[in-house]
């Protein structure tokens, strides 16, 4: 049966359009668990199990969620131990309370959403931390196979 040139020509753009998905990179959100010790040496040192959306980091900090609440402005030390060790020190910016009744991110309850900046002794660690941060992104889009 004959077909008319604009169906022909929309028949040919839905096969690329098709092709472009098919090998289009995908995101995957990449979860860790993560240890955030406080610093301050004017209270008794506390370590709070918090987890890491590592999509969320960047070269100048990053936002986790924790079940305890932090103090803006309190100085912390962040281990993660997967995809890769890292520990960096860094100051908490922001601590906002979520929905209890929400899961976050796990059968625990992490309902407090806890921004931290990072604190650079060095343009050696800056350095470090730049590459660490390339090497997540590069993992985190992954191509679909086949």
């Amino acid at each position: 049966m004959w077909q008319s040139p604009s169906a022909r020509t929309r028949a040919a753009q839905a096969i690329r359009r098709k092709e472009r998905e098919r090998t289009k990179p995908r995101l995957r959100l990449l979860k860790v668990r993560a240890d955030l010790k406080i610093l301050e040496q004017t209270r008794e040192p506390q370590i709070a199990e918090c987890r890491v959306v590592m999509n969320d980091f960047n070269p100048q900090g990053v936002t986790l969620f924790s079940s305890v609440p932090l103090m803006v402005g309190d100085e912390v030390a962040l281990t993660l131990e997967d995809p890769k060790q890292f520990y960096i020190k860094a100051r908490i910016v922001s601590c906002q309370e979520f929905d209890v009744n929400s899961k976050v991110l796990a059968q625990n309850t992490f309902s407090y959403r806890i921004g931290m900046q990072f604190k650079f002794e060095s343009e050696a660690e800056r350095a470090e931390v730049r590459a660490y941060c390339d090497q997540i992104t590069a993992e985190l889009f992954v191509r679909k196979a086949g």
